[in-house]
């Protein structure tokens, strides 16, 4: 596998009415690991994920206003990586992916629209259409495999690794903005990787 570039990709759900939207920053680097490949000779390398950044976004916070932090949030951010904003575009979603587009944000813009069933494809108003069982069960091969690390540090990582414990293929009544916002951005993060995971 070419070396990656090292690359920061942003999860943000938009939540429901009674749930708040979320947002996470997911960064992927691909390092040595100072050990020779015994057939190739060459230096092996080694995928990672890292959890950067979790945050709850309080109820009826605008849209607008959590265009702005964006903006300003993502200029912050390492220089020299690649970012990519995968976006929750179901259903009220659509516009909110037309304000991002708008803000001409330093990031790519990947509409993800969570649907009930079927296989993921692209949309035809742009973007993907990835079935709610798909984004977890790619998220849950990352945790089966060790390449996706939690830093304890992270201010929200009891809730988060709570919701990841509760998370099923259907959605429920129990919160999981967190998980979801994690989702989003690891689907963009390893499906960008041919044949990193068996996702068409």
């Amino acid at each position: 596998m070419r070396r990656l570039q090292t690359h920061i990709f942003l999860g943000f759900d938009l939540g429901q009415r009674q749930d708040p939207a979320a947002l996470v920053l997911l960064q992927r680097t691909h390092e040595p690991t100072g050990r020779l490949c015994p057939i190739t000779r060459e230096t092996e390398m080694e995928l990672r994920f890292a959890l950067i950044h979790a945050q709850r976004i309080p109820l009826r916070t605008p849209y607008l206003e959590i265009v702005s932090r964006l903006a300003h949030l993502i200029p912050t951010l390492n220089q020299r990586a690649l970012k990519t904003l995968a976006v929750d575009a179901s259903g009220v979603g659509a516009p909110v992916v037309e304000l991002l587009k708008d803000a001409r944000l330093q990031a790519n813009i990947y509409p993800i629209t969570i649907s009930a069933s079927g296989h993921p494809h692209s949309s035809p108003h742009g973007g993907y259409i990835v079935p709610r069982r798909d984004l977890i069960t790619n998220l849950r091969v990352l945790f089966e495999r060790r390449l996706l690390d939690l830093p304890a540090a992270r201010h929200c990582r009891p809730q988060l690794t709570e919701e990841l414990l509760n998370l099923r293929d259907r959605p429920t009544s129990s919160p999981d903005d967190l998980a979801i916002a994690t989702a989003l951005a690891a689907w963009p993060a390893t499906t960008s990787i041919p044949h990193f995971f068996p996702n068409p």
